[in-house]
């Protein structure tokens, strides 16, 4: 004779599809808000493909550059940690933002604590110095977000980080 606390295991027994249903639809309810577009790492306000007037209210200060197609909202020592960040349009349409880190906060901190931090958030990555061999990049993939966290070892001003939107299909041959 079986013990039951109440209605739902019956409901299991009577319905023993169900459970994997309800998981089904969890983890479908659970994937779609992480690939929702949004930007980590500081910038989960943001999503890809947000406007002009969302960056500039959430980040004033600024100033408007054309470079060819791309429009680029740029921000000059926005705080002590950063001495650049850009933001990068296509269309009206948020796809890329860069920072460049400060080179006394780089110094103070050191590069790598700054690498470890990324680490803890998105793993190992993947090394990647083909582009520039003075430079070492570590690359990672979200499920639409490239990460590009890049240092030249002697030349802390020159530490910088880029999140890319990425289309999913295309773009995860490449990694």
């Amino acid at each position: 004779m079986e013990k039951t606390d109440g209605q739902g295991v019956t409901f299991l027994k009577t319905y023993p599809g169900s459970f994997v249903v309800a998981m089904f639809i969890g983890l479908i309810f659970w994937t779609s808000d992480a690939s929702a577009g949004t930007i980590l790492d500081g910038y989960e306000k943001l999503d890809w493909n947000s406007e002009f007037a969302k960056i500039l209210k959430l980040y004033p200060r600024g100033q408007l550059v054309k470079l060819g197609s791309e429009v680029v909202y740029k921000q000059q020592k926005p705080t002590k940690a950063i001495a650049r960040r850009n933001f990068a349009f296509n269309n009206g349409k948020l796809h890329t933002i860069s920072q460049v880190f400060e080179k006394n906060y780089v110094e103070k901190i050191g590069i790598e604590r700054l690498l470890d931090a990324k680490k803890k958030i998105y793993g190992e990555g993947r090394i990647d110095r083909s582009q520039a061999p003075h430079m070492v990049r570590y690359i990672w993939y979200g499920l639409d977000t490239k990460t590009t966290f890049a240092y030249a070892p002697k030349r802390p001003d020159m530490t910088m980080i880029i999140y890319e939107q990425v289309a999913v299909a295309a773009d995860k041959g490449s990694q």
